[in-house]
């Protein structure tokens, strides 16, 4: 008895190549930063507390401003 293994064809795409097809040679690549924000952006509670750490930056610079005595 001989037991015959078959292997996978080596084509290009099953290889990674950079071989583009037309849907994606025509998509613009999207930067790591704006993943990044994109993802922040999801995240309800960050963003909740971005605003109020900006806020109280903001008092904290303004504060000369906001009472000068």
């Amino acid at each position: 008895m001989s037991v015959s293994v078959s292997r996978p064809s080596l084509e290009p795409a099953t290889l990674g190549s950079p071989v583009q097809t037309p849907e994606l040679a025509s998509a613009r690549p999207v930067s790591n930063s704006r993943r990044a924000l994109r993802r922040f952006r999801r995240q309800k509670l960050a963003v909740v507390g971005m605003v109020i750490t900006l806020l109280l930056i903001a008092i904290a610079i303004l504060a000369p401003l906001i009472a000068p005595t």
